[in-house]
């Protein structure tokens, strides 16, 4: 409440709260570790008795894993991976889903579809990845003020379980979370849609018929809407591509490509946000936060902003820790 009702002093504990974040997260990263379950009840907040600013340690480390070292010993980190979690190594049990990355996350979802390996507890070549987005969707929680950034009106949430009855629940729910992922620019690419989220491709393109359908209507009967208070627009599952120069696509489904960007990531933020404040709010430096959370939740993983290069941002630039 403080950070999204204080103004400027709510800017300033907001920005403090996600460098230090980010600045545990570079700190273990470079040890070689990834956290592994990065959520609100394992960031740990006190206030400083001298300065008032806050203080913030990430606890919990039952779910961490040591990352492959260049130059240390594999062997080493399976015997750590032994002891810590048996002869079956990590899985999914140690994992909340919430704050799962999709490449895991979906995996999971359709575990027993087809005839595919076990779904795998984080991606093997860049582990630190899957902090990164937990991260991500840590710092959207805390501008939304909700804990779920990616839920869908009970209205689209009615016109996919009507329209996907047909399939299983996993599926449904699948399809929902990929939809709400689609607000804040994130969406499938090419290379995924045709091997390992092949199974989605039909049930996604049925629910984004609907949905698009829903949405052109919406926004017809709308059109006198300010963009800030109006209908949200109908959003692609499969065809957008995120605008920052960097390439990441989709595959395509359907016709024609939508660019996305920042602003729209700042319309998610507040056509969710139940005070209706937005980040825009907080200027320049609103925008900066919402591009950061666009580069946290990144699609792929190699493209995600690593905590290191995220901390050294020119919006921490005058933030001197406690």
């Amino acid at each position: 409440q403080r950070m999204r009702m204080g103004g400027a002093q709510g800017l300033a504990v907001l920005r403090e709260t996600i460098f230090q974040v980010l600045r545990g997260l570079s700190q273990i990263h470079a040890k070689n570790l990834m956290h592994r379950d990065i959520k609100p009840s394992n960031v740990i907040v006190r206030r400083d008795e001298t300065s008032g600013r806050p203080v913030i340690k990430l606890a919990d480390f039952g779910s961490s894993v040591a990352t492959p070292d260049p130059e240390g010993s594999s062997e080493q980190e399976e015997t750590a991976a032994r002891v810590l979690y048996g002869e079956k190594g990590p899985s999914l049990d140690e994992e909340t889903e919430k704050y799962q990355p999709p490449e895991v996350r979906l995996r999971a979802a359709l575990q027993g579809v087809g005839n595919g390996p076990p779904p795998p507890p984080f991606d093997r070549d860049r582990p630190s990845s899957y902090d990164l987005w937990s991260a991500g969707v840590l710092f959207l929680e805390m501008v939304i003020g909700t804990d779920q950034p990616f839920a869908l009106q009970p209205r689209e949430n009615a016109m996919i379980e009507r329209t996907l009855a047909k399939f299983p629940g996993r599926i449904r729910k699948a399809v929902s979370f990929l939809h709400g992922l689609a607000q804040f620019c994130v969406v499938p690419d090419a290379q995924a849609l045709s091997t390992w989220l092949a199974p989605l491709r039909k049930p996604m393109q049925e629910a984004e018929a609907v949905l698009r359908k829903a949405g052109s209507s919406s926004s017809s009967s709308s059109s006198s809407s300010s963009s800030r208070g109006g209908a949200r627009r109908a959003t692609s599952m499969t065809t957008k591509t995120f605008d920052d120069g960097e390439g990441e696509g989709a595959a395509g489904l359907s016709s024609g490509t939508q660019r996305c960007g920042q602003q729209d990531i700042l319309d998610a933020v507040l056509q969710r946000d139940p005070l209706r404040l937005g980040l825009e709010a907080f200027g320049p430096e609103g925008k900066a936060i919402a591009q950061l959370i666009g580069a946290l939740l990144k699609w792929s993983p190699a493209k995600r902003m690593s905590a290191a290069e995220a901390a050294a941002l020119p919006l921490f630039g005058d933030v001197v820790l406690a």
